[in-house]
């Protein structure tokens, strides 16, 4: 039910729909004294998102919203929700050897959305067809991913729609990729979005494998970044890029 608390893994992403006013409730258990990075990723409506460390079920009056940072957002015709607590912020709990982060996401109109959690620098696994939005906030940075194929005929295309700035697709199956050590990547620069085909017959694909995926930002760049199979269907986010 929509009261039903939903545990959050690292890395692990859900979809969900609300009708408008409605919410959703999640829970993230993360060792202390590591930051949690929490995106949930609008592809229909406007979802607002809240967090507390003491507030079972969050919404705007928590008192977390009023810290700085904000353990809040809710800006309005937003390309996405974000909040990033710091490994060193006093609002979270400061005993124990875990704390647990109350998470809610509110439809403000009706809603389809992805939410995730990450920490300790596990990768967000990529859903097949799902965008996934993302910022970096300089050149040089990089936010990581994995996704897998849905079979040994299937060719991976991902994609990288940026709302602003521009970065660099980077991609192996044998470990975390970069501009260094990767088998695959986007070749143009400057684009606001870029595509790469991953196809089922070349020389190192892999059908039973991990593909590592690197984003390294050129400069700041907001971003959706997503996976698909030649079987699957791609999601579109309302107003993003394609």
């Amino acid at each position: 039910t929509a009261d039903t608390v939903v545990p959050l893994t690292a890395g692990e992403s859900k979809r969900f729909s609300s009708q408008v006013g409605g919410y959703h409730y999640f829970s993230a258990v993360v060792p202390r004294g590591h930051a949690v990075d929490i995106t949930v990723t609008p592809l229909t409506g406007d979802p607002d998102l809240f967090v507390s460390a003491t507030v079972e079920r969050p919404d705007s009056t928590s008192p977390e919203c009023a810290a700085d940072p904000s353990w809040c957002s809710a800006e309005e015709g937003s390309r996405y929700e974000h909040v990033e607590i710091g490994a060193a912020d006093t609002h979270a709990c400061q005993a124990g050897a875990e704390c647990t982060f109350h998470i809610s996401v509110h439809a403000v109109t009706a809603v389809t959305y992805t939410v995730v959690a990450t920490w300790q620098n596990t990768p967000i696994r990529l859903i097949d067809g799902l965008p996934q939005a993302a910022q970096i906030e300089a050149a040089g940075l990089s936010r990581y991913y994995t996704t897998r194929v849905a079979g040994t005929h299937t060719d991976l295309s991902l994609l990288l729609a940026a709302s602003y700035g521009t970065a660099h697709v980077y991609v192996q199956t044998n470990g975390t990729a970069s501009a260094q050590s990767h088998k695959w990547s986007t070749s143009s620069r400057g684009a606001s979005s870029a595509r790469l085909l991953i196809p089922h017959d070349g020389p190192d694909f892999c059908a039973d494998c991990d593909y590592h995926v690197t984003v390294v930002a050129d400069a700041a760049t907001a971003y959706t970044v997503s996976a698909t199979s030649s079987h699957g269907t791609t999601v579109l986010e309302s107003g993003a890029p394609c």
